[in-house]
């Protein structure tokens, strides 16, 4: 049985978008990791193009436009702690790199120029969040929120659920294991809040990290 309802997962780069692609797809629902939303397909034209073989994608470059997605489709906020996501985004060359994933991201993030490096991905992973949450206020989309770290089968389960496809808990831990199976990248280091420089993006950082469950 496939999905009823086209579903997008995104959040800042480097929230661990690719395995949760993985879990959803093992358990019948198809996802793709940017094979919707990328630099590229946006290149193309207005329309995106949809394989028929997906059903949903996981990119972080689809944040901008899932205003534009059909009403009742749904939208999985994937959000990680800020002091391991910002190292990680350092290290992954999103910010720093030039090339098509900088100018992306600095088109909706015009504050990070000129900035450090742990600055501008503060303020990245703060914007990206930011206009992903909006679309549950907007009221047009189906929303959830999963932390990777604390994937659960049950919460697995309950966004498949909202994907119009029933999973019991067991298929579920059944996906996270063999996500869990393949090779991962090493354990992110965890920045110390004293790293921002700026005391205003520090106290929107923490309070941000706090409204998404994260403890001080």
């Amino acid at each position: 049985m496939d999905p009823t309802r086209l579903f997008v997962v995104s959040g800042a780069a480097c929230s661990g978008l690719e395995r949760t692609a993985r879990v959803l797809t093992d358990l019948g629902a198809p996802c793709g990791y940017e094979e919707v939303f990328s630099p590229a397909a946006f290149r193309a034209g207005p329309t995106l193009y949809w394989p028929p073989r997906v059903a949903g994608d996981a990119s972080w470059y689809a944040a901008p436009v899932l205003a534009k997605l059909p009403p009742r489709s749904v939208v999985v906020h994937q959000v990680r702690d800020p002091r391991v996501a910002i190292p990680d985004i350092c290290a992954s060359g999103v910010i720093e790199r030039a090339g098509e994933a900088r100018d992306f991201y600095e088109d909706f993030v015009p504050a990070c120029h000129g900035a450090d490096a742990v600055e501008r991905a503060a303020r990245f992973w703060l914007r990206w969040n930011a206009m992903i949450e909006a679309v549950a206020a907007e009221g047009e989309m189906l929303y959830t929120r999963l932390v990777p770290e604390e994937m659960s089968a049950e919460r697995v389960a309950e966004t498949t659920a909202l994907l119009g496809l029933p999973r019991g808990f067991g298929a579920a831990q059944e996906a996270l294991d063999a996500a869990d199976a393949m090779p991962r990248p090493p354990a992110s280091r965890r920045m110390a809040w004293s790293e921002l420089a700026d005391a205003g993006l520090e106290r929107d950082l923490r309070a941000a990290a706090e409204r998404y469950g994260f403890a001080a």
